[in-house]
């Protein structure tokens, strides 16, 4: 648990140290995804014994996880906010669509075939998600 909670807690540090520097939803969102989803599947798949590790993770852990992932929906909703009145006029809200984000990201990140199909995935969620930043 304490390894899991490391590598998310860095995870979030990193992707927030990354986001000072960028102004664009687009590269914004990339920078989010590259540190929720494209880096842990790439090292998860990475490990022989994925699939045990997986059926591993224990409730301690799903906790750390699930804290970690609230910290990134924070990131997202802070980076949704200036586009508040664009995303109600969609239908949501701002919070509504970065649940909607990180829900869809970490699916995708447990139900991609291969890398390949994530940076699909990614691409599809991103290009919604401006869609009703617009």
């Amino acid at each position: 648990m304490a390894t899991i909670r490391l590598f998310m807690d860095r995870a979030l540090r990193q992707a927030e140290s990354e986001l000072a520097s960028c102004r664009d939803l687009r590269g914004q969102l990339g920078i989010v995804f590259e540190h929720f989803a494209r880096r842990p599947y790439a090292m998860l798949h990475s490990t022989p014994n994925a699939e045990d590790i997986i059926e591993g993770v224990g409730t301690e852990s799903r906790k750390a996880i699930a804290e970690c992932r609230d910290g990134f929906r924070a990131v997202v909703e802070k980076l949704l906010t200036p586009a508040e009145d664009k995303i109600r006029a969609s239908g949501m809200s701002f919070h509504q669509l970065a649940d909607a984000i990180l829900n869809f990201a970490s699916a995708a990140k447990h139900e991609a075939r291969d890398q390949a199909h994530l940076d699909e995935l990614l691409l599809n969620l991103t290009t919604m998600a401006l869609r009703c930043a617009a």
